[in-house]
């Protein structure tokens, strides 16, 4: 965990101690260290008390100054640290807090924090503001740049008129001549495609795209190029990825077991769909905030699929924590977490620096906090079906006939000799199992037994008279082991949801069950409200199959959620129903909800009764007792075996009960006829539903235990006012989406228009782009940051349009080489004289890998490649290993892993998923080399790469010329080729007998190549 925040500690190092901190070490502060103190430590050692050895800790002065120990806190020097000793329990005689130590994570925390200088950015003040928002002058703050309404400003004059392409360029050149200096001249063609393809799509032009772009000399020539990269498949694959940077996007849960996220792929191609399709952004957001909510969900191109609901699911895209002690902390933390990620991604505002206290910088009020804090907690995670309806109706309709199918089937005539024959032996033997199966008595007394029949015919009696008063819930037993039948599908699925065809509309004779007609290629869900979970124990019955073609069960469960955690339990391999016990000890008394799943195709489940209990044994009862059952037990008439069996098949000849009469000559059923035409399949993937909406109140100093006024759900009042009405349409999800979408939000365009320019020029306009507020960087450009902004706008949110915007102009095809004096005078390159140089990310380095090595697949979506795990990779939760090389795909389609992140890619500074990472740090150490030298895929490629060129080309000189154009874009110069003959000869003394013409030898230049600045850089 500690390797998220080990780059604020880097930062620290370079200040002095009594610099100011960075807005991300202020963050930690704040997420890490304030809520303990305020926890742990105010109700001792602060202004409100009596300042127990007179140590104070609700301040910075205070902290620093220390009690009668001295100081608590020596910034740099954890060792030195009163404090650290303290909660290490260090000291025998100074243990704080001395109600329990805190955990190591928090321990770990704190040294972190005095390393990285103890940034603390608290004033001394008795109390901080609490409830309403009267502590800002709002008027005031919306005069500070980035909360003004954004307003197209007039495009500047300047001298070198011919130079300007598009708007960017004039408001770039016009700061330019400002301060005496000129753009840098263009950069040549083999330049620029390579950059353009890599900005737009992530990956090296080929050879063929190169030679075809440098020949083409129509005056449009550039236009083309980039209006094809925009319209490539690819184009979506590279900016999506930009985008899950932003939503802390992992596929597994992370912490102990790294569990898999269900379907999280499925939001992951969600994205790359979206940009590809160039949606528009207000729309896209929208999605993200309340895809599930909206009256007009989009759907994919094929119309097969929902596609807006998925975008709900990235709120659940996050670290999950396993078995927390103190469960509505940890919801608490989720929630925190979701209100970071929102406020981060979409406005570029650190909203979760408010949830202990009023913003000490930007004008978002604790009150603001818990507003957003009521959505979330009025929203749940949700499985969700998302056929588009004509899939759904075409489903349902199959569903109906399938029932048809069923009960058309002809119920055949059944004599006692075929109850008693071998043919119904095993049969027999499944039902002398079910105490409530209708021909449990007939088969229990079939079989071998030397006591008199009479007998044992009494003894049945008196079993199911025994059976059928266990069976009520009057029973006392019921109570004397604390059971409450929690469901029995007596009153159809009024306590569930349901999603998918594969359960119906209704129970089939009080069992949920998702083979209709025998047909096990429906699927669906069923799933609850939430509710307080009242026992220890919960007993399922249930039962199911894999199917013949099944080789899973993990598709066709019972879930337990509490506080958004899973418990799932695969149904059994049983044509029974079977009772399958679940322990709730850490459960119990915590918000949950129940699901049943069927997604196989292959097999089905069925569930007829949910018992909690405080016993961890299931009860000692199957179900009802059939009284027709019972009246044939009773007759006169039967005084034998044969007897017996007789009397049933006159039941079964005479009982108008369909169910009753198909249980007991099951056996000789037919075959349900086949339907019409094959089930299309369903697709499902994780969203967001409304639950119970409800406000929160504010938690004082970040404690859930201690709680102060109730925060209407709103939106942040710096934007939508201090007289706005708070949201009332159930969660306030869909009122939050119209809000952030909305033209009068000044942030969300602007924070987009940001980020865009940033990913093409390697920096933003407005450099902290996460952060627009009072402690992020002030736009370099303002004028320009908003003539995007409402250009974006008027183009109708078009992502693609400000591609064009920005690709067209002049400044983005300069060349990158500046000169000695617009360094010294522009040090930073803020004013871009000319193009910054930008190391290529973790997975463009390895796509390009691939792609040049021609092992690239171009598959477009689909589920995720389990990652390679190396020997050195190990740990809990330690999953089998994928492909060395994916199967070929894309960066993007291997599986993101919390717990094992490829090491190539955390060598080139993929970001950990924790939190929004709006700009990726760019490292340079040395085990960045170390990874290219060594890496099993980079050598892997590089044979691979050689294999290739020899088999395509037979001389030395057009292996070296592919070779540099695929990797570099250009030719070798002179210097280069004399070098790399000399290399080549060299390298073949190294293998017994080789020559510069074998193999080996060209995988070693293969490799020299991909460990080259050139291959690593975009200029």
């Amino acid at each position: 965990m500690l390797t998220r925040w080990m780059a604020l500690f880097l930062a620290a190092a370079a200040c002095a101690l009594g610099a100011g901190a960075t807005p991300a070490q202020i963050e930690f502060f704040e997420k890490k260290i304030r809520p303990v103190l305020a926890e742990q430590c105010y109700a001792c050692h602060s202004a409100q008390t009596m300042a127990l050895g007179e140590l104070r800790v609700d301040s910075r002065e205070a902290i620093r100054k220390g009690g009668t120990r001295g100081s608590a806190v020596t910034p740099g020097s954890p060792e030195a640290s009163v404090l650290l000793k303290a909660i290490s329990y260090a000291d025998l005689d100074l243990k704080m807090p001395p109600t329990g130590k805190l955990s190591e994570q928090q321990i770990a925390d704190f040294r972190l924090w005095i390393e990285m200088g103890a940034p603390d950015p608290r004033e001394d003040k008795a109390a901080q503001s609490q409830g309403a928002p009267s502590g800002y002058d709002f008027d005031k703050e919306r005069e500070f740049w980035s909360f003004r309404p954004v307003e197209k400003p007039a495009l500047p004059k300047v001298s070198k008129a011919d130079w300007v392409a598009t708007p960017v360029d004039a408001f770039l050149l016009a700061r330019l001549e400002q301060e005496g200096m000129a753009p840098a001249s263009e950069a040549d063609k083999r330049t620029l495609i390579r950059r353009v393809t890599f900005d737009l799509v992530g990956l090296p032009p080929t050879p063929q795209e190169i030679e075809a772009f440098v020949a083409d000399e129509s005056p449009d020539a550039w236009q083309k190029l980039v209006e094809r990269l925009l319209a490539s498949p690819h184009y979506g694959e590279r900016w999506a990825r930009h985008w899950l940077d932003l939503v802390r996007f992992g596929e597994t849960n992370g912490h102990e077991f790294d569990n898999d996220k269900l379907d999280a792929w499925r939001y992951r191609d969600y994205v790359v769909r979206a940009f590809n399709e160039d949606t528009p952004y207000n729309r896209f957001v929208a999605e993200q905030i309340a895809g599930d909510l909206l009256p007009d969900p989009r759907m994919t191109a094929d119309g097969t699929r929902l596609d807006s609901p998925i975008g709900a699911g990235f709120y659940w895209l996050w670290e999950v924590l396993n078995s927390p002690t103190d469960s509505e902390k940890a919801r608490a933390d989720q929630v925190d977490n979701q209100i970071d990620v929102l406020g981060k991604t979409f406005f570029g505002m650190a909203l979760g620096c408010a949830r202990c206290h009023d913003h000490k910088f930007d004008p978002l009020p604790t009150a603001d906090y818990y507003a957003l804090a009521g959505v979330m907690h009025s929203t749940n995670l949700h499985e969700q079906c998302i056929d588009a309806p004509r899939v759904a109706e075409r489903l349902r309709a199959m569903r109906a006939e399938a029932e048809a199918n069923e009960r058309a089937r002809a119920l055949p005539g059944v004599s006692g000799a075929d109850l008693l024959s071998e043919a119904f032996a095993d049969y027999r033997a499944y039902a002398a199992a079910e105490p409530s199966h209708p021909l449990y008595p007939l088969a229990k007394l079939a079989e071998k037994s030397d006591e008199p029949f009479a007998k044992r015919l009494a003894a049945m009696r008196a079993e199911m008279r025994e059976w059928a008063a266990k069976a009520s819930p009057d029973n006392p037993l019921w109570a004397e082991r604390g059971d409450e039948v929690w469901e029995d599908f007596s009153k159809g699925y009024g306590k569930w949801d349901v999603e998918g065809a594969a359960f119906g509309d209704a129970p089939a004779e009080g069992v949920a069950q998702s083979d209709p007609g025998e047909q096990d290629e429906f699927v669906g869900i069923l799933t609850t409200k939430k509710f307080v979970i009242p026992a220890p124990h919960v007993h399922v019955r249930m039962g199911g199959t894999t199917g013949e073609r099944g080789n899973s069960t993990a598709t066709r469960r019972f879930t337990l959620w509490a506080d958004d955690h899973p418990s799932q339990n695969e149904s059994p391999e049983s044509e029974r129903l079977v009772w399958v016990s679940i322990p709730l000890v850490k459960e119990k008394g915590r918000v949950g909800y129940l699901q049943i799943t069927d997604r196989s195709r292959q097999g089905h489940i069925a569930v007829d009764r949910i018992v909690f209990s405080q016993s961890k044994e299931p009860p000692p009862i199957a179900g009802p007792v059939d009284r027709s059952v019972l009246a044939l037990l009773d007759d006169s008439n039967v005084d034998s075996l044969e007897a017996l069996a007789e009397a049933y098949a006159r039941l079964a000849a005479q009982s108008g009960d369909r169910a009753l009469v198909a249980a007991l000559v099951e056996p000789k059923l037919a075959a349900p006829e086949k339907l019409s035409e094959e089930v299309p399949p369903s697709a499902f993937a994780m969203s967001s539903m409304d639950h119970e909406p409800h406000d929160v109140r504010i938690h004082q100093r970040g404690n859930h235990k201690n709680l102060g006024e109730v925060a209407p759900r709103q939106f942040l009042t710096i934007v939508a006012g201090e007289d706005q009405k708070p949201f009332r349409k159930g969660s306030g999800r869909l009122e939050l989406a119209e809000w952030a979408a909305s033209e009068e939000n000044p942030l969300t365009a602007r924070v987009m228009a940001n980020r865009v320019w940033q990913h093409h020029f390697g920096a933003g306009i407005v450099r902290s782009p996460d952060n627009f507020g009072h402690t992020g960087d002030r736009p370099t450009h303002p004028e320009l940051l908003d003539w995007l902004a409402s250009r974006f706008v008027e183009s109708g949110w078009s992502v693609k349009d400000l591609h064009r915007q920005i690709l067209y102009s002049n400044a983005y095809r300069m060349q990158s080489r500046g000169t000695d004096a617009k360094a010294e005078a522009d040090p930073e390159n803020k004013l871009l004289s000319h193009m910054p140089v930008r190391r290529l990310e973790a997975e463009a380095i390895r796509d390009s890998l691939l792609a040049v090595a021609g092992t690239l697949s171009l598959e477009v979506g689909g589920e995720s490649v389990p990652p390679h795990i190396s020997a050195y990779q190990d740990g809990r939760g330690k999953p089998q290993s994928g492909p060395l090389d994916g199967n070929g795909r894309r960066s993007l389609y291997i599986q993101a892993r919390r717990n094992f992140l490829t090491p190539l890619f955390l060598a080139f500074d993929y970001p950990q998923p924790f939190a929004t990472i709006g700009r990726r740090g760019v490292s340079a150490v040395p085990s960045q080399a170390l990874m290219l030298l060594n890496n099993e895929l980079v050598h892997h490629q590089a044979t691979r790469w050689a294999q290739r060129e020899m088999e395509v080309y037979r001389t030395a000189g057009e292996r070296l010329n592919d070779m540099f154009v695929r990797a570099f874009g250009r030719a070798p110069l002179p210097e280069e080729r004399r070098d790399i003959q000399a290399f080549l000869a060299e390298q073949a003394k190294l293998y017994e007998g080789a020559s510069s013409e074998d193999e080996r030898v060209w995988a070693d230049l293969a490799h020299v190549l991909f460990n080259s600045t050139e291959f690593l850089f975009v200029r």
